[in-house]
Formats: C-alpha cells, structure tokens, sequence
C-alpha cells in the first residue's frame, strides 16, 4: 500500500494568520519545531515548510486518526534530510497498519511545498 500527499504552503499567508491569532504557533508546532525554526528571516518559510508537511501527511493518511497537529513532527537533524516523528494516536496508527512515512520539503521565496509518503503493510 502507497499514499502520496503533497501541499503548498504560503509563507505571507501563514505570517499573516499567525499575526492575527498567535495562539496558532502553540496549537500547530511542537517546541522543538519552535526552536528548529529559529529566529531571523527565514523563520516563517520554515514553519511553512512543516505546516505544508504536516498538511502533505494528513492528506496522505486521509486523516489525524484521533491525533492532533502537535503529533506530526517534523525534524531536521544537521547535514541530514528532514524526517516526520510522529506521537500518540498518529504514531499508533501508522504502526497498526505497519506504516512508515517518508517527508521531502522545499521552501523558495513566497511558498513552501512538502510532499509525504506513505508506504507498507495494509489498510
């Protein structure tokens, strides 16, 4: 079994909301997606590159599975590729079924774009 998700984030737009409600940094990103993202200018294409992962796997999952957006992680270790930890009900999911998720991102000036998949056991 394969499944592919794939979303496009904007960085502008998701600056914007998170001006406007940001209470949002907490609900969407764990601390350490917080602290990984850094300060300085490319802090918010950062977030967008996970916001567009976690989006991609949801997609992919065709659903949080009774998970919440703080159970999809996505970390990026140094001279490593970014990978996606997943917690609680997202991460026993995807173990039931003997799932594992594979994560690409990529981020360019006004947009950040992630592509997950899926692949493995049964649904």
């Amino acid at each position: 079994m394969h499944r592919i998700g794939i979303d496009i984030a904007s960085v502008d737009r998701l600056e914007a909301a998170i001006r406007r409600h940001p209470q949002m940094l907490a609900r969407l990103f764990s601390a350490q997606e917080l602290e990984d993202a850094g300060s300085g200018p490319q802090r918010m294409a950062r977030l967008a590159a996970r916001f567009a992962a976690k989006e991609a796997f949801i997609k992919a999952a065709q659903g949080l599975h009774g998970g919440c957006w703080r159970d999809i992680e996505v970390r990026r270790l140094p001279h490593q590729a970014p990978s996606l930890v997943l917690y609680g009900p997202v991460a026993a999911w995807l173990t039931s079924h003997a799932l594992t998720a594979e994560l690409s991102l990529s981020h360019e000036k006004a947009y950040a774009a992630a592509v997950v998949l899926i692949a493995g056991g049964c649904v």
